[in-house]
């Protein structure tokens, strides 16, 4: 049964006849099912991604070609839908905070488990976060996205992720080497979107305004929308401190975001904390 179509190919429910488990199947472009050097990467980064063992981590089963039918992804099947999909049922294509504050948490969880990993998602959004029928988030597209354009492969520090332009950090955008930092910007903007109903930045040249200009503040981009959202102040202010520009000035990790949720802003040491460089010595954020 076919249950949604991506901006990479079809993806169908399916029942694996060993397991007897339903599985979800993501049909791969034509262009990569019909290289073999592109889907030999596919298979190198899904053995990576099938080592982020996590409730909140989409499991990847494999990949599958041959030449009568097309090439093909298993996933874990999530019987529920994705957030892009939830909040485009409400007024405003917006969610309360307090149904995106239960999903947050879980994501700062995935996330900063995949980070002591040294594995960076950078396709955070909320088409990527999907959210079982018990409420349970699962992140996906671990290691897809970025092998089907061709963007990984041989860094040391695992890139997962292509990256969309409206959730991109300014470093991701610019072709810089992934970080922990860029998931937190991703974050960031998709919260963002999801609390006011567009990312911060939604019309004109999307990628100079990431590099050059200051994001909307929350509550002003409700009232040029004409929406409204009951947004706690500590909330609008950890978003917006994960949208800066510069790395260092947005918090230090995602235990950190989910500790100042947690306490509602009274854990308030962002400008204590020191951020992981992969690759280099610790620097203060």
């Amino acid at each position: 049964e076919k249950i949604g179509q991506g901006g990479m190919g079809e993806v169908w429910q399916a029942m694996d006849e060993q397991t007897e488990y339903p599985v979800a199947l993501k049909l791969l472009p034509p262009e990569t099912g019909a290289n073999i050097a592109a889907l030999r990467d596919l298979e190198r980064e899904t053995v990576k991604t099938q080592n982020l063992k996590h409730p909140n981590i989409l499991q990847i089963g494999g990949v599958w070609y041959s030449e009568r039918e097309p090439a093909f992804l298993t996933l874990e099947y999530v019987d529920g839908s994705d957030l892009d999909n939830l909040r485009s049922k409400t007024p405003h294509n917006l969610l309360p905070w307090m149904s995106v504050k239960d999903y947050l948490l879980q994501i700062c969880d995935a996330l900063e488990y995949a980070h002591t990993q040294r594995i960076a998602h950078r396709d955070i959004k909320p088409s990527n976060l999907l959210v079982a029928q018990s409420g349970q988030v699962k992140l996906a597209d671990f290691g897809i996205a970025a092998s089907i354009a061709n963007t990984a492969g041989t860094l040391t520090t695992e890139v997962i992720g292509a990256g969309t332009p409206f959730y991109m950090s300014p470093q991701q955008a610019v072709g810089k080497s992934p970080q922990a930092a860029d998931d937190i910007y991703s974050l960031g903007a998709t919260l963002y979107d999801l609390l006011t109903g567009k990312p911060p930045f939604y019309q004109g040249e999307i990628l100079h305004q990431t590099q050059n200009v200051e994001p909307t503040p929350i509550n002003d981009r409700l009232r040029e929308l004409g929406a409204t959202n009951d947004i706690p102040d500590y909330v609008a202010m950890i978003v917006m401190s994960c949208l800066q520009k510069d790395p260092d000035k947005r918090p230090a990790s995602m235990a950190v975001i989910r500790k100042y949720i947690e306490s509602e802003g009274r854990k308030s040491r962002l400008d204590r904390e020191k951020r992981v460089v992969w690759g280099m010595e610790q620097q203060p954020a």
